[in-house]
């Protein structure tokens, strides 16, 4: 599946290179006005490293790149499936190790996820954990699951710290 690489509204993108004083080459913004497609400019909230909100109006499209696309999501599977009963045993055994995440791309990452407790209870048990692809979450619902893989996905840390099934 191949990505636009037209730039639109809500679009998260990354600065190729250093356009103004307060703005630096690799900071990630998001495109918050839809640019017209006459204009080779658009109007990018950027986020510096203190989690400060730099707006730039007129930013040159040629000055960026699409980091991540509102639509290009991962998409999660639980290979198991997931039941009615998941909602409340999942979280309650504080593990699930039968998530896939399948990027636009087609890659696909099996992970395994634990809340502090469990993985806990394992170091206590066994004097480690080892998981391959282990996601450390606060809890082990659906939600959570879900929310942390897209965000993974999002700021490029699946692709870079995870490897994907097959490799």
């Amino acid at each position: 599946m191949a990505v636009s690489n037209v730039i639109e509204e809500n679009d998260v993108v990354e600065l190729l290179v250093d356009i103004r004083p307060t703005l630096v080459r690799g900071m990630r913004g998001t495109v918050i006005i839809e640019p017209r497609t006459d204009l080779d400019v658009v109007h990018v909230e950027f986020a510096d490293r203190n989690g400060e909100t730099i707006e730039m109006v007129d930013v040159p499209k040629s000055a960026l790149q699409i980091f991540w696309k509102v639509n290009d999501h991962a998409v999660v599977e639980f290979t198991q499936g997931w039941g009615e009963r998941d909602d409340s045993e999942s979280p309650a055994k504080g593990w699930r190790g039968d998530v896939m995440a399948i990027l636009p791309s087609g890659a696909r990452y099996r992970l395994t996820f634990y809340d502090p407790g469990r993985s806990e209870q394992n170091v206590s048990h066994d004097g480690y954990l080892s998981e391959p692809n282990l996601v450390l979450v606060k809890r082990t619902d659906r939600a959570s699951i879900e929310e942390v893989v897209h965000k993974l996905y999002r700021t490029g840390e699946l692709e870079l710290n995870y490897r994907p099934v097959g490799t």
